[in-house]
């Protein structure tokens, strides 16, 4: 069975997503097509992940060292910021007391898991802890409704 026909392409960011992974099959001994047969099974496997911070600073002491070297941990993990901000306005329903937002994305939810769990940041994440009321989540990168054609039905 050839790839492209056990692989329904349907619009360009399918098709630049399947020339990635046929370049790249051949470093991957994960790749076997999933029982779907739609996507190989190393990609659903690997969902990329956003960690989304929502943090309400109350004691801003830890801040300037916290965000001096967070960032450095991220990126061990694979991870990336995609926002830093305190530019927060809301645009529908009741505002939330946000101090400051926060988006990372990293290739896996394993990645992200180990930049939480890294021994290295327990001390930062302390101290957030203490001066701050924050929530970190986590969501992949699908759709629910499965009505999104570049995104994988979640």
């Amino acid at each position: 069975m050839e790839l492209e026909a056990a692989l329904p392409v349907q619009n360009l960011y399918y098709q630049i997503q399947l020339l990635d992974w046929t370049a790249n099959a051949a470093r991957c001994h994960a790749c076997v097509l999933a029982a779907d047969g739609l996507l190989p099974k190393c990609i659903q496997e690997n969902t990329m992940v956003y960690v989304i911070a929502d943090i309400k600073i109350t004691n801003d002491s830890w801040v300037p060292s916290y965000a001096a070297s967070v960032h450095e941990l991220v990126h061990k993990h694979g991870g990336r910021y995609l926002s830093r901000s305190a530019n927060v306005k809301t645009l529908e329903g009741s505002p939330l007391d946000t101090t400051l937002i926060a988006i990372m994305q990293f290739p896996t939810a394993k990645q992200a898991e180990a930049f939480v769990g890294d021994p290295t940041y327990a001390p930062m994440l302390a101290a957030r802890r203490h001066g701050s009321e924050s929530r970190f989540q986590m969501i992949d990168d699908t759709d629910v409704a499965g009505t999104i054609p570049y995104l994988q039905k979640g």
